[in-house]
């Protein structure tokens, strides 16, 4: 049991970085999995952008236009003022923009997902590459 926590330890330690490649094909190794990290960390940043932006316009474009429709717009239709055409406008603007920004975010939370996925997946086989060869060297000083 010990064993195991030390190993999660470890690999939390590592930060998703594994160890090094040290083969023929290390330089390579290296900057393809860097190219995935680069790439999980751009989807990262969309999709938090992406929901951020999403929560901020339910706040603003909901909530404000809701308190107002709901608790100052019947007192100024009882005054005889109509509904102001900007805030119509910006109602309207934030009932097209919700769902896209909605179905937006959770695109890119779908990528960023498998592009994670992708890039543990390809540090797991650059690391069981590794392996292998480091087999094969002892094979081969056994011979």
């Amino acid at each position: 049991m010990t064993g195991d926590a030390e190993v999660g330890r470890g690999l939390l330690k590592q930060n998703g970085k594994g160890v090094p490649p040290s083969g023929k094909g290390a330089p390579a190794v290296q900057a393809m999995m860097e190219q995935e990290r680069r790439r999980v960390r751009l989807w990262e940043g969309l999709t938090i952008g992406l929901w951020v932006a999403l929560g901020v316009e339910a706040f603003l474009g909901r909530g404000v236009g809701f308190i107002y429709s709901v608790f100052i717009l019947p007192h100024r239709v009882a005054q005889g003022e109509g509904v102001s055409n900007t805030l119509a406008f910006i109602l309207q603007v934030t009932s097209v923009v919700w769902p896209v920004v909605m179905c937006a975010a959770a695109l890119c939370t779908v990528k960023f997902i498998l592009a994670s996925r992708q890039a543990t997946l390809r540090q797991i086989q650059a690391e069981l590459a590794e392996i292998s060869e480091h087999i094969r060297a002892l094979a081969g000083r056994e011979r």
